[in-house]
């Protein structure tokens, strides 16, 4: 019996390529969804579009009232605390998902969740990257970013480098509620949802790609491969890092990872071992 997934979607101005995402998502071979989604003060046709699918699947499309502008981060939260359901994905307006993009992602988390009963479980898969006319860029945002499995999953690590698109991920009820309310000081609502389940419940990833991960210029955080001048800076200049630890330091400090020593130590190791 398939368990109901809440996807969590939130919009700005995204008419360009909203209605392919959502088509994605109503032709998944997993059934069992219901798709939230908040819009966050549009000014284009984002709404229509919205509007549109409502009428067409009122079972299993829906929006939230209000609409007013409040930001990424705390629109994605607004949408964690409404949504009811045992499992919860979240999701992009500008990409488009694999036909066993759910189905896939379930099953992950279901089996980590036989090792572990008891844990809130997060799990993430790996995404391909594509231009804005989903013409393929690279089949791997893993290794296009140079994120080594299972070493970028580990929580040391995931504290400094964020591996986890929020669009790739699937989490249980008590995942959820460990995340919200989101806190002030978080530089992202991925990155802080994937520290905190990493500290206090199981983390884990999917060893393959279920979406298209869309470049388009106009990603509120897209894809820049880090290069050789962007490792030898963390790795050389102190100032650098004090600058970069002074900007994380509330999110630093609420998952308690610890000072400027130990961040300057970890992004050094961590930049080197992604070069190796």
């Amino acid at each position: 019996m398939e368990a109901q997934i809440d996807i969590l979607l939130s919009t700005y101005n995204g008419e360009r390529y909203l209605a392919e995402q959502i088509e994605s998502i109503i032709h998944q071979s997993y059934t069992d969804w219901h798709l939230l989604i908040r819009d966050d003060g549009s000014t284009d046709k984002t709404t229509d579009i919205i509007a549109h699918y409502v009428t067409l699947y009122p079972q299993q499309i829906e929006i939230l009232p209000g609409g007013t502008n409040i930001g990424i981060i705390r629109s994605f939260e607004e949408l964690l605390r409404t949504s009811k359901a045992k499992y919860c994905m979240l999701s992009d307006q500008d990409d488009v998902w694999k036909e066993d993009k759910i189905e896939v992602s379930i099953r992950h988390l279901q089996q980590i969740e036989q090792q572990y009963p008891n844990e809130g479980v997060l799990c993430y898969s790996d995404l391909e990257l594509v231009d804005e006319q989903l013409r393929p860029m690279h089949t791997t945002f893993w290794q296009y970013n140079r994120l080594k499995m299972p070493l970028a999953n580990e929580w040391k690590w995931t504290c400094i480098s964020n591996p986890m698109p929020g669009c790739s991920c699937i989490m249980n009820e008590k995942a959820k509620a460990m995340v919200v309310p989101f806190p002030e000081g978080i530089p992202m609502h991925d990155w802080w949802i994937i520290t905190k389940v990493g500290k206090e419940g199981k983390t884990d990833y999917i060893p393959q790609a279920t979406m298209l991960y869309r470049q388009h210029g106009n990603n509120a955080y897209g894809v820049k491969r880090p290069d050789w001048r962007y490792y030898a800076k963390i790795a050389l200049l102190p100032t650098h890092k004090l600058k970069e630890f002074r900007k994380l330091r509330p999110f630093l400090s609420l998952i308690g990872f610890g000072g400027i020593v130990k961040y300057a130590l970890y992004k050094t190791i961590y930049a080197v071992l992604r070069r190796i």
